[in-house]
């Protein structure tokens, strides 16, 4: 969402930056509201899957972020779709976890 977020700043001078840090907010009502409502497996533990996921997460956050710098540099869709795929898939291991 940050890559989002300066992307979409950089392109128009006289962007707001409203949009994304409500984007932000949703992803992190996501986590948080995921952790609230299902804390049985918070207080479990992931073990090994959360160096699945957290690797996971990792791997497309530095491809985001190398590929929107070097490949895509202020290119507002590479910065949605990474935005989206970092959403989408630690919402899909959250829902996971807390739905074993």
């Amino acid at each position: 969402m940050g890559i989002l977020t300066f992307t979409y700043a950089r392109l128009a001078a006289d962007a707001s930056p409203t949009l994304p840090a409500i984007l932000m907010g949703v992803w992190l009502l996501i986590l948080f509201g995921t952790v609230l409502f299902f804390t049985r497996t918070s207080k479990r533990g992931f073990g090994l899957r959360w160096g699945i996921y957290m690797g996971l997460w990792g791997a497309l956050w530095m491809a985001g972020m190398l590929l929107s710098g070097f490949v895509f540099p202020g290119e507002l869709w590479f910065a949605g779709v990474v935005a989206a795929s970092l959403t989408v898939s630690t919402t899909s291991c959250a829902w996971y976890e807390a739905t074993r």
